[in-house]
């Protein structure tokens, strides 16, 4: 019976390592994917990423962990990169905090992989050139995240979106208008800090009101 015990003990830490090696592996794709800027040169094989920073000057990229060392977040921010989404972040299957911030050379669509991510809950993208919504993608749900922004005006041309969600976010300003908007309720872009346009209610075109 001892024998048994320590066999599982052994399969079960052998898989803990792998699994976390498996993280090292996909954080050095996610760098290739960007073109493996000057900022992320500290990721490297072997490096000690859990709970680690590197902050030069206005680049920073931060990582954590949970307490088995898988990766919980991570932080991008002023990468001075020209690169698309780096769909390797959908391989990180613990990530609970994505966070990618004043990277405007960052664009094309954001995966719909990134919503099934078991995890994730907490998605905050700022700054950038993504469209967020490719032409393939059917529905996806970003509900109470912390998005900022606009909504793009490719909502409204993917032709292939039926049934999206932005509930529950902090996204501002008039939606797309046209296109696919009329699939949409007013309950996919309910909860959001000042959206408005069809189906919403309209934005305001009154002048502001003068100071006192």
């Amino acid at each position: 019976m001892t024998i048994i015990f320590f066999v599982l003990f052994l399969l079960c830490c052998t898989s803990s390592v792998l699994s976390v090696k498996d993280d090292e592996k996909v954080l050095l794709k996610i760098k290739k994917q960007l073109g493996d800027p000057d900022s992320l040169s500290w990721w490297v094989t072997g490096f000690d990423y859990c709970d680690a920073s590197a902050n030069t000057g206005p680049d920073f990229s931060y990582i954590t962990c949970t307490d088995t060392g898988r990766v919980r977040s991570i932080l991008l921010q002023n990468l001075n990169v020209n690169a698309p989404f780096p769909d390797a972040i959908c391989d990180l299957t613990y990530v609970q905090d994505l966070l990618l911030n004043n990277d405007p050379g960052l664009y094309g669509s954001i995966p719909s992989c990134i919503t099934q991510l078991p995890n994730l809950w907490e998605v905050i993208i700022t700054d950038t050139s993504f469209s967020e919504f490719s032409d393939n993608l059917y529905g996806f749900d970003l509900s109470h995240n912390k998005i900022f922004g606009k909504v793009p005006d490719s909502f409204a041309t993917a032709a292939g979106l039926y049934f999206p969600n932005l509930s529950f976010n902090r996204l501002c300003g008039e939606l797309p208008q046209g296109g696919n908007m009329g699939r949409f309720s007013a309950a996919v872009f309910a909860n959001n800090s000042c959206l408005c346009g069809n189906p919403l209610p309209p934005c305001s075109t009154s002048a502001p009101a003068p100071a006192s």
